[in-house]
């Protein structure tokens, strides 16, 4: 068989193989900006990994906590200063796009967080580059969160 006759079959199918394996992959800061759930609650996510949520209602809550985006799976864990679910991780799956994402449920050992974060988003504000950080924004997310010592 001659060479000429199999190259153009095998670049076709090289290429056909290239664009069905490809992954569909997130950036990692996909979820930076503000969200607001159908509940109300509303979900801050800093490029810095920093996440914020409060939750309206008679008793209003701010939580506070690190979250990160890789291949499409979210993980958030509330810090200590939140008093709720401290220290727990919860993992969801979550679907991307410009106006709104979906997290759906992977791993979450706290029912709280479950019934907050699960569910469908609409994004409130894009994502902002955030500067670096200096004493009094430190001092200033210190004093929001009632928090003593710096976590950021």
């Amino acid at each position: 068989m001659r060479l000429s006759r199999v190259l153009p079959a095998l670049l076709v199918f090289a290429a056909l193989s290239a664009c069905a394996s490809k992954p569909d992959t997130l950036p990692e800061d996909a979820l930076a900006g503000s969200w607001r759930n159908a509940d109300g609650v509303t979900l801050s996510m800093l490029d810095t990994g920093v996440a914020l949520v409060s939750t309206p209602g008679p008793k209003p809550r701010s939580l506070i906590g690190q979250w990160s985006l890789s291949g499409g799976v979210w993980t958030i864990t509330y810090l200590p200063e939140s008093k709720e679910c401290v220290d727990d991780i919860g993992t969801y799956r979550v679907v991307v796009t410009p106006d709104a994402f979906t997290a759906s449920l992977v791993r979450e050992s706290c029912d709280a967080r479950r019934r907050m974060i699960e569910g469908s988003w609409k994004r409130t504000a894009a994502a902002q580059p955030t500067p670096g950080r200096s004493e009094e924004h430190t001092s200033e997310l210190q004093s929001r969160f009632g928090i003593s010592y710096a976590v950021f």
